[in-house]
C-alpha cells in the first residue's frame, strides 16, 4: 500500500513530473490505493498524480474478506469521501480517479 508513506509517495510524484526531475506528464502517472480515506485526501490535495481506488468487490462483506482495510474505511465511508473529494463538474483538487 503506497499511501502508508504519503509523504514519501507524493514527493516522488512531484519528481517525475518537475522539469528537472524526469518531466513526465502528470496524466501518465497513477497510484493506485486499497483505500486508506485520510491519506487518499491527503494524497489527492498535494500530488499531480492520477490516483486509482481499488475496489476489488462490490459489497462490504466480500470486501472485508478480500481487503481488511474495509473493515476501518467500508464502501460507504470510501465513496462517500470520493464524492465529497471529487464533485461532478468541480474543481476541488484532482479531476479525476480511478475505480478498478
Amino acid at each position: 500500500e503506497p499511501l502508508h508513506n504519503v509523504d514519501a509517495v507524493v514527493r516522488a510524484t512531484h519528481i517525475l513530473v518537475e522539469p528537472r526531475g524526469l518531466a513526465l506528464s502528470r496524466n501518465k502517472i497513477t497510484v493506485s490505493t486499497s483505500g486508506l480515506v485520510p491519506q487518499m485526501v491527503d494524497f489527492c490535495r498535494r500530488s499531480p498524480a492520477t490516483l486509482a481506488v481499488s475496489l476489488n468487490a462490490t459489497t462490504d462483506e466480500v470486501r472485508n474478506w478480500l481487503m481488511p482495510i474495509n473493515r476501518k474505511y467500508n464502501l460507504e465511508t470510501l465513496l462517500g469521501t470520493l464524492r465529497e473529494e471529487f464533485p461532478r463538474g468541480g474543481s476541488k483538487g484532482q479531476q479525476q480517479v480511478f475505480l478498478e
